[in-house]
């Protein structure tokens, strides 16, 4: 399990195994790339939908694929 959130100008990442990191985007997408090994076109697809659907967070399967983004606060999931 990974996951990927936005809280104003800070982005975290949680996962199930690595613990949880926050930093600047530029900061996380590079620990996500170079450290969990998530795809950047995975990453891309994550933050594009995120911004489509006004999203705060995603969250990607064992695979290191974009399984779906939601609001953090409701929870509330839109693909």
């Amino acid at each position: 399990m990974i996951e990927i959130y936005k809280f104003g100008n800070e982005w975290q990442v949680h996962t199930a195994y690595e613990g949880a990191f926050a930093g600047t985007f530029q900061g996380i997408m590079k620990f996500c790339m170079k450290e969990i090994r998530v795809p950047e076109h995975e990453l891309i697809a994550a933050i594009e939908t995120m911004d489509k659907y006004g999203h705060n967070a995603s969250h990607f399967g064992v695979n290191r694929s974009l399984l779906y983004t939601f609001d953090k606060t409701t929870k509330k999931m839109e693909n």
